[in-house]
């Protein structure tokens, strides 16, 4: 048993040591140029660089679709809304009014009063 024990402390100790690796890192840094890819005709003295980005246009038109979208949605909001407070003051006129005649039914003594809903 005593044997065993020592075998696996040999183990541990000695595996990682043979696992290892050192390594030596040499970082070099170093200045360049880096060419274009197509090369220009030497005829050519003068130029101008433009560059185009594609990703500008598709945010425009992403933009402009927003834009659109959201307009469409704002209108159909405003017609939502203003049928929303059309009701409500109708609601609250219907209420007031059901209210009003309950309570001439109270102070005439009337126990039930009958309500119809339009």
């Amino acid at each position: 048993m005593k044997t065993l024990y020592l075998l696996l402390t040999a183990f541990l100790f000695v595996i990682p040591s043979l696992v290892a690796q050192n390594i030596d890192d040499n970082k070099v840094n170093f200045q360049y140029i880096q060419l274009p890819l197509q090369k220009i005709n030497p005829l050519f003295t003068q130029y101008e660089v433009r560059i185009q980005h594609d990703y500008r246009r598709a945010n425009e038109d992403s933009t402009q679709v927003f834009a659109q979208r959201k307009q469409l949605q704002e209108v159909a909001y405003q017609s939502q809304y203003t049928a929303w407070v059309n009701q409500k003051k109708q609601l609250d006129r219907q209420y007031l009014t059901q209210m009003a005649a309950f309570e001439k039914a109270q102070l005439d003594g009337l126990d039930e009063v009958v309500f119809l809903f339009s």
